[in-house]
């Protein structure tokens, strides 16, 4: 619940009160594509501004290292089709893809997993 909290504190300035209905749908099925159990890393965002170029792979080879470590799997989230590919490329795989066009909703949702996790 207080999670809740400050993701409307975040937001609610930004969306308006008028779109929250539709958006908590949204974040809540989104939510429901999360594992309901274990532990994992999970980014709700994860960029850099784009002269940070360099900023980007250090922090994306941080995390990777820190999943790596603890030997956990990895998710995220993305709505925009060339970050997905992007993301492919860093070894992640695409576990759902939800289409909603009458809702204009495209998200792709994402896992990476340390070698020692992988299936053989």
């Amino acid at each position: 619940m207080v999670e809740l909290g400050y993701e409307l504190r975040f937001a609610l300035p930004y969306i308006g009160i008028s779109r929250l209905p539709k958006i908590l749908r949204r974040e809540a099925y989104r939510k429901s594509y999360r594992p309901g159990f274990g532990d994992y890393f999970y980014f709700w965002f994860f960029a850099v501004l784009p002269h940070g170029k360099e900023a980007a792979f250090e922090l994306k080879n941080a995390i990777f290292e820190e999943a790596r470590l603890a030997n956990l799997p990895f998710y995220l989230e993305t709505a925009v089709e060339r970050n997905q590919r992007i993301y492919e490329r860093f070894g992640f795989k695409t576990c759902h893809f939800w289409d909603e066009p009458a809702e204009n909703i495209k998200f792709w949702f994402m896992k990476w997993e340390p070698e020692s996790l992988e299936p053989s």
